[in-house]
């Protein structure tokens, strides 16, 4: 299942939405409907994956990181297929 929240922030004119796609064998879509908003447009999608989910980073060793992903889209709905087991923050800019 996906689990998401989001969080204003109207110094930054900005939206962070955190979503965690919780499903073990599927991918699953997250649609954020920004109509309240206006048109938004992405500024930074970071995704956190693996297939081994019981990997660990060490000393020396990163197996998992966050990955910066080319999002452009923008518009007053944005629309993610987010893979399965995945950690996913998007950062979104409001109009002023």
């Amino acid at each position: 299942y996906l689990e998401a929240t989001a969080v204003h922030n109207e110094e930054e004119g900005e939206v962070t939405v955190f979503a965690v796609n919780r499903g073990l064998d599927r991918d699953m879509e997250l649609r954020c409907d920004l109509r309240s908003f206006g048109v938004c447009w992405v500024l930074e999608h970071l995704q956190m994956t693996c297939d081994d989910l019981k990997a660990v980073n060490g000393p020396g060793r990163e197996v998992v990181s966050p990955v910066s992903l080319p999002t452009e889209q923008s518009g007053d709905t944005i629309s993610l297929t987010l893979p399965a087991a995945s950690w996913n923050v998007l950062r979104l800019k409001i109009p002023s």
